[in-house]
């Protein structure tokens, strides 16, 4: 029995998760070849679904010792086992609508419609119509009579009711799960206009009051305060004013007292002229008397008589003409600060005049400031005023928007069943979705089955699984996982970083062949495998060769142990065109000490070293051979592998009660689709972790989980649902809001 069947794979997952290790041990055991007889075997005797139209590949066989796994691998061939198809709805959104109106429809079952009556119609109709059987037609224990023409009438008539009612609910269920959608869409579109409307408002609010605080504030600097320098300058040209006042008439004094003094020196000048003339009309009269004398004694008596009078005549002229000098010099130094003072009265006039000017411009501009500052006042009142009646109507407009926006989310919490939208997950969200295989263990193959049929679905490029399965039959394994999974290989993205390395570079045709100084060779009964042993007569190798579609040998070897006595040495593994693919050494306890992997031209890609049994180091070589990284784990690899490799819009699918699967995409910052069902949508550590997540993109197992996570969702939420449920048996319809 296949494990690949439904029953099989069940069987496989309940009762042997290690089915593979311990086929995989014997196989090492034994001395003859079985061509992949173990787990994988089953595997070629799959048929892929029709639309899977690749041609099925030939597994090579894994070898003695693919048991020696670097991670348990029960998850992968339990994941394997998994296969059971189911059908998912093709519009996965009805889920959503599924899930909102079972969680509600007991709350308002009181108003029932339509739908109701056909899926209560039918409940009743779904009861077989039986003829009661008369006493003597049937006997305790006597094998049922054949039911009457009546009763079969009876039957097909029921059976018609059934398909008719099944046929109007399935056509009343596509009328709702459409028209719920709208209405999803349409209230969560509201709420949405709505709420930016309060936003804006609020911001709006929010802006008003910023301005009637500044508003005020500028009315309360607009308290005249500019004017004050204006009015301290007039002040102070007014000061300057009296001042110059004071000293214009000052100086008017001192230029009244300059004109007395000028006066009182002219008049003194003038009695010194008339003296002076006096002094020569006296002088003029003693020589005219003078000069009529002829006598000589009457010229020296009149000179006698006359000599005093003569002497005081000059002396007097003398004394006259120094006066008249001092006078002259008074009376030019009593001009010239005259004039002097004529000027700095001018010049103080001057000054007058222009402070006279600029206390006119300052009162002037004085009186242009009080007439702004009083308009300013009215604006600002004015302005003030508008202010504060727009923050009152944006106020009533809030309350009025919230009251809406409250009504509407109660009613679409009420009539939903959640307050944030539930959107279907599709490839347009995330591009490639990756299965994680590994995060699936037996207990989850109902899950596992449905969501590789769900990925099936979508267009084969947009798809991909992961796995981090490290083993020297990883490239067959996975392919083989693949295939009895119906996923084609070459149609979707694999991602392991052995697969991806191993099938890296071009294919070369040089198969692997046995050297030609062979000294002796035994075949098995079935010519299956051989043992050769060297010319030294301590070598040896048994050769395993790959079988055909029929079963038979060929000529291309699948593996060969190395052997020196009776200890084994190493082994080689090779691909399905007989290139070789991998080598594993084994030390003198027949302990592995290194592994190594080659790319699909012969070029060593990854070589692991072990010590006592455990992983110590895993080197990557580049396509000239040299070694590009180092690492000390399985996890460190991985997570390098997947920060290189993985798509940058993709998103990993995996269960979410996988810490595995959470711990390593969150080290490779890689976006994930966690699959969650009831069990784990109730615990608190689920509830922290969507809490602390912008991402709220699920896969869940039914409808009841879908509702549990819309009540828990914070943001928009996109869900595909694996198990559809029923509608409820009665529809109501949701309260107006």
């Amino acid at each position: 029995m296949s494990i690949f069947g439904k029953k099989g794979r069940n069987q496989f997952l309940r009762n042997q998760p290690n089915k593979l290790q311990q086929e995989s041990e014997q196989n090492s055991n034994a001395t003859t070849g079985a061509g992949y007889a173990g787990l994988f075997s089953s595997a070629s005797t799959v048929k892929p679904k029709q639309e899977v139209t690749s041609k099925q590949r030939t597994l090579p066989e894994t070898g003695a010792r693919t048991a020696m796994t670097d991670r348990p691998i029960a998850n992968l061939h339990s994941a394997t086992a998994s296969t059971t198809t189911t059908t998912i709805t093709k519009s996965t959104s009805s889920s959503l609508t599924q899930s909102a109106s079972a969680s509600t429809s007991d709350a308002q079952a009181a108003s029932s419609t339509h739908v109701a009556t056909s899926a209560t119609k039918s409940q009743e109709a779904d009861k077989p119509v039986t003829t009661k059987p008369k006493q003597n037609e049937q006997k305790s224990g006597d094998v049922s009579n054949p039911p009457t023409q009546a009763e079969a009438t009876n039957i097909t008539a029921n059976s018609a009711k059934i398909d008719n009612a099944k046929n109007t609910l399935k056509q009343a269920i596509s009328t709702y799960n459409e028209a719920r959608r709208t209405l999803q869409t349409n209230m969560f579109a509201k709420r949405a206009d709505l709420q930016a409307a309060l936003t804006q408002n609020k911001l709006t609010l929010a802006q008003t009051q910023r301005d009637i605080k500044a508003m005020q504030k500028r009315m309360a600097q607009n308290d005249g305060s500019e004017l004050v320098p204006v009015q301290k300058t007039i002040s102070d040209l007014q000061n300057q004013a009296n001042k110059i006042a004071i000293q214009l008439k000052s100086k008017q004094g001192t230029l009244d007292d300059l004109n007395r003094q000028r006066r009182s020196l002219e008049k003194q000048a003038q009695m010194v002229l008339e003296q002076g003339k006096k002094f020569k009309q006296d002088e003029e009269e003693i020589m005219s008397a003078f000069s009529g004398l002829k006598d000589p004694e009457k010229v020296l008596a009149f000179a006698d008589a006359h000599r005093k009078q003569i002497d005081d005549i000059k002396a007097g002229e003398k004394k006259l003409t120094a006066t008249q000098i001092s006078l002259k010099k008074q009376l030019e130094d009593n001009i010239n600060e005259i004039n002097q003072a004529k000027d700095e009265i001018a010049k103080i006039n001057s000054d007058q005049n222009a402070n006279g000017q600029a206390i006119t411009n300052a009162q002037r501009k004085l009186d242009t400031m009080k007439a702004k500052v009083a308009n300013d006042r009215a604006d600002d009142k004015a302005q003030l005023d508008k202010l504060e009646h727009q923050q009152a109507d944006l106020t009533d407009e809030s309350k009025r928007l919230y009251d809406q926006l409250h009504t509407l989310s109660d009613g679409i919490t009420a009539w939903l069943n959640f307050s944030e939208p539930v959107h279907t997950l599709s490839e347009a969200d995330y591009a490639p979705l990756i299965l994680d295989i590994d995060s699936f263990s037996a207990h989850d193959s109902d899950a596992l089955a449905p969501l590789s049929d769900m990925l099936q679905s979508m267009p084969k490029k947009q798809v991909g699984i992961f796995t981090t399965y490290f083993n020297i039959d990883s490239v067959p394994t996975i392919d083989a996982w693949s295939m009895a999974n119906n996923f084609n290989p070459d149609e979707v993205q694999i991602i392991n970083c052995l697969y991806q390395l191993q099938n890296a570079g071009e294919g070369t045709e040089n198969a692997a062949t046995l050297p030609a100084n062979i000294q002796n060779r035994q075949w098995n009964a079935t010519h299956t495998a051989e043992t050769i042993t060297m010319p030294d007569g301590q070598t040896n190798m048994l050769v395993t060769y790959q079988l055909d579609a029929q079963k038979k040998p060929t000529k291309l070897i699948a593996k060969i142990a190395y052997r020196q006595g009776d200890k084994v040495t190493k082994e080689s593994f090779f691909r399905k065109n007989g290139v070789l693919s991998a080598n594993t050494f084994y030390d003198a306890a027949n302990d592995i000490t290194r592994k190594e992997f080659y790319r699909r031209d012969g070029l060593l890609v990854v070589s692991a070293t072990y010590q006592g049994q455990k992983l110590r180091d895993i080197s990557v070589f580049n396509e000239t051979g040299l070694q590009i990284n180092s690492f000390d784990s399985l996890t460190a690899l991985n997570v390098w592998w997947l920060q290189k490799s993985f798509p940058q819009e993709g998103a990993m699918i995996g269960n979410f009660k996988s810490k595995a699967y959470r711990d390593l995409t969150a080290k490779s910052d890689v976006k994930l689709v966690p699959f969650v069902d009831e069990a784990v949508v109730d615990t608190d550590d689920f509830t922290r972790w969507m809490a602390e997540r912008k991402q709220q993109a699920f896969i869940t197992n039914n409808v009841n989980t879908q509702s549990a996570l819309a009540q828990k969702a914070k943001l928009p939420l996109y869900v595909n649902v694996l198990n559809q449920a029923p509608l409820p048996v009665q529809l109501s319809m949701p309260v107006d809001y």
